[in-house]
């Protein structure tokens, strides 16, 4: 009886300890999960066009909530406050907004030469970047931008949204599974008008400033390849022009707008750009006067992958070598795209962003990823400038 009773108490201290035991993995699960819930708070700086975008973009976030916005014109205040509202702050000055706001996150969308300053500052707080593309100048700024992130144990997403479309992820998941074979070529050409022409995005055709048409506009078309590729690529040529900017009134342009690019990679893959930009007179529009074509193709041993449209609309289509096979899959756009990007590409970056914040993740447009897309740009354009193949190892 003495076994007995002394069994029982036990057994009931036991019990009390486990029930115990499971209140406080109930209280920390949920700490846990309103905490998982809480607003990921993000400032926003530079707030012109790309800026607005992206502010759209994390306004529209259910994860995200923007404290401030940070630039240099004070006259972006205004427009901030009719499209965040007037509880956003605004500041000219960057270390005093991280100072005050102290925010999880911060968006960079200024000119690229900033950029290197502005994350590392970020980083050195403790803060996620969201930096746009280019990512830097040159390669060591890229390394330190990553080393810094690293240190900070901060995650580091670069704004390569092109492989967040719903449509190049289609045409990749094919490629992936083995459809048309191990990708031998692959090519896009984009044929279009000129970047848009106001005072404040004049530096995007100084060639010093913004390092070329093939470093601001082409590191997406160069990330989509080294992604389809799924290899390091090792040497470029290309050749290139201004033929149809250097003859508009009034307007200094010192970049190419037009060129051909051809990508080499480890695995023996193939890559050719060819990117127009010329069709159509710089304005305060666009510049792109009735005409956007992008076509993207894939060639491997078993067929050929090929798609063609403006993002996200489109069709993907494969072409099989061994019969006269044909497979279309029609891709519509989802929604309403109040402008020329394609927000499904936004939308995915940016929930990506707030996935890798919170579970700590790395993100799939990395700061490696755009440093990668970025010595392409930067071989490409340094091949134009001395007419000969350069290899990636030189940069």
């Amino acid at each position: 009886m003495l076994f007995s009773g002394s069994l029982g108490a036990f057994r009931d201290r036991l019990a009390n300890r486990k029930q115990h035991y499971r209140l406080v993995l109930s209280l920390i699960n949920k700490f846990s999960k309103e905490k998982k819930m809480e607003k990921i708070k993000i400032c926003c700086t530079g707030f012109s066009r790309r800026g607005k975008d992206l502010a759209k973009c994390a306004h529209a976030d259910s994860d995200f909530e923007i404290t401030a916005v940070c630039d240099l014109d004070e006259i972006r205040k205004k427009e901030a406050a009719g499209m965040l509202g007037e509880k956003v702050h605004f500041y000219t000055d960057y270390n005093e907004m991280l100072k005050k706001e102290k925010p999880d996150a911060v968006t960079i969308a200024t000119p690229q030469y900033n950029h290197r300053d502005l994350a590392i500052r970020a980083f050195e707080n403790k803060i996620h970047v969201y930096c746009e593309k280019p990512l830097a100048m040159n390669l060591a700024q890229c390394d330190e931008m990553i080393s810094a992130s690293e240190k900070a144990g901060c995650v580091f997403i670069v704004g390569q949204q092109m492989r967040y479309h719903f449509h190049l992820h289609k045409a990749w998941n094919i490629i992936a599974g083995g459809e048309i074979g191990k990708p031998a070529m692959i090519w896009l050409k984009e044929f279009r008008g000129p970047f848009r022409v106001s005072p404040e995005h004049m530096w995007i055709f100084d060639q010093e400033k913004s390092g070329g048409m093939l470093v601001e506009k082409s590191c997406h078309h160069f990330d989509l390849f080294n992604w389809f590729a799924g290899s390091r690529p090792v040497s470029v040529y290309a050749s290139a022009g201004l033929d149809g900017l250097d003859n508009v009134k009034n307007f200094k342009c010192t970049i190419n707008d037009n060129a051909w690019v051809i990508v080499n990679y480890e695995n023996g893959a193939r890559a050719m750009l060819g990117l127009c930009m010329f069709l159509g007179k710089p304005d305060r529009a666009e510049g792109t006067i009735g005409f956007h074509r992008r076509e993207i193709g894939v060639a491997g041993e078993k067929g050929i992958l090929h798609t063609e449209g403006y993002l996200p609309a489109g069709n993907i289509e494969i072409h099989y070598a061994d019969s006269h096979n044909l497979i279309r899959y029609e891709l519509k756009k989802e929604g309403t795209i109040p402008n020329k990007f394609n927000q499904e590409g936004n939308k995915g970056i940016f929930m990506d962003f707030a996935e890798c914040i919170r579970e700590k993740k790395k993100p799939f447009a990395s700061g490696e990823i755009g440093r990668m897309a970025l010595a392409v740009s930067l071989a490409a354009e340094k091949s134009c400038a001395e007419k000969r193949i350069v290899q990636i190892d030189e940069l």
